[in-house]
């Protein structure tokens, strides 16, 4: 066992492991990419699904002729292959980034919604509604949600 006690780094990926020939093949591809469309960001505003069919594309060119090279930009297609999958992989990281925050959202208006019922039930609809959106997000009164015991 490592000592943990100078360096945390325990579980994270050693990506020394990583060979290096796929770096640079994805940084010559990302270089063509910045020159033709002067914008190093800009992979980001494709769809997805136009990243899974180039790779598709870059791979069957590969098996069929696994020397060969991408006509417009010279390099290799298993260069434009790993490049692809690059993007696909940090795509679908955001993907699944953007689907946790969608269900933080929906966790938080069903809260909301149950206690809106809450206060339905007791007779106090209008105390949350009427409170909520004072100057500078302050409650217009000084009511409190009541601390209810459960039942259960």
């Amino acid at each position: 066992m490592t000592n943990q006690t100078a360096k945390r780094d325990a579980g994270k990926p050693k990506l020394t492991l990583v060979p290096h020939q796929i770096i640079y093949d994805i940084a010559r591809v990302r270089e063509y990419g910045n020159a033709k469309y002067l914008d190093p960001d800009n992979w980001q505003t494709v769809e997805i699904e136009r990243y899974r069919d180039a790779a598709f594309r870059h791979l069957l060119k590969y098996l069929r002729e696994p020397q060969g090279r991408d006509d417009e930009s010279g390099l290799t297609h298993l260069a434009h292959l790993a490049c692809n999958v690059a993007f696909l992989c940090e795509m679908e990281k955001e993907e699944k980034q953007k689907m946790t925050k969608q269900e933080v959202e929906k966790a938080t208006n069903i809260l909301l919604t149950a206690i809106r019922n809450d206060f339905k039930a007791q007779g106090k609809a209008n105390d949350y509604t009427q409170n909520k959106g004072g100057q500078n997000g302050e409650n217009r009164s000084n009511k409190q949600i009541p601390n209810r015991q459960s039942s259960l």
